[in-house]
């Protein structure tokens, strides 16, 4: 704490004398918050000084401190938190520090209200002997608890072990199922390939005799055809000489 209020003294502007706000560095290295420094300097016409240095300056001019500017923010940030640190250990309503927990409303209180009508025949205890009470049923808590979770564990280990038997098992059935029904199909297409070959033989052994009756038909009407078209011919003759020669 003594090391952050040392720390927070550099981040003080020396004009407002609180925590920069807007952070600039003039020429000679000193910091102002920007609005402290732009107002000091609001009432100088021509030259520009420094208040805690007083060098001159030709012109009002300053650049943005960014470094501080994080600093002042982490050391805002860190104050919150401590200060939130310091309400949790703190009765709101007193502002007092907790000394005593009140058995019968179940909660921290301090000094000033135990003499409050709201816990008027209240049971009380220093917080130091709660917190060794409590300690010692949370210990007997955990002792239970761990005791449940080996006991958990060695069953979650069992089920683990069952689970992985038994998907270890339904791999190989299926890997043995696939191998089977392979064969079955290999013994499948084999079959029906020899079926098929077989069926194309009977075809063919059926077929070429009916071809080649189909082929002597086709001659004997292209016979016929060429027969009837020269008959036709004849007929058409004009003249009986023609036609009886």
């Amino acid at each position: 704490v003594m090391m952050a209020e040392t720390f927070k003294d550099e981040l003080i502007c020396s004009i407002c004398i609180d925590l920069f706000t807007n952070p600039v560095m003039l020429a000679c290295g000193h910091n102002f918050c920007n609005p402290c420094i732009s107002d000091y300097w609001k009432n100088q016409k021509k030259n520009v000084s420094c208040p805690e240095c007083r060098s001159v300056f030709a012109r009002k001019s300053f650049r943005k401190n960014r470094v501080l500017a994080n600093l002042v923010e982490k050391t805002q940030e860190i104050e919150v938190l401590q200060m939130q640190e310091k309400n949790k250990l703190c009765c709101k309503k007193h502002e007092e520090k907790f000394k005593l927990f009140c058995e019968t409303d179940q909660k921290l209180i301090c000094l000033i209200c135990r003499d409050c009508w709201e816990h008027k025949n209240h049971s009380f205890l220093p917080v130091t002997e709660v917190v060794e009470t409590y300690k010692a049923k949370i210990n007997t808590s955990l002792y239970l608890l761990k005791e449940q979770r080996d006991s958990l564990s060695k069953a979650q280990f069992n089920q683990n072990e069952k689970i992985d038997g038994i998907k270890r098992h339904s791999i190989s059935l299926m890997e043995h199922i696939r191998s089977e029904f392979a064969e079955l199909h290999l013994f499948l297409t084999e079959t029906e390939n020899k079926l098929i070959s077989e069926l194309k033989q009977k075809e063919e052994q059926v077929l070429r005799p009916m071809e080649k009756s189909l082929m002597e038909i086709e001659n004997k009407m292209s016979s016929i055809q060429q027969e009837i078209v020269r008959l036709q011919l004849r007929l058409e003759k004009p003249n009986d000489i023609e036609f009886l020669k």
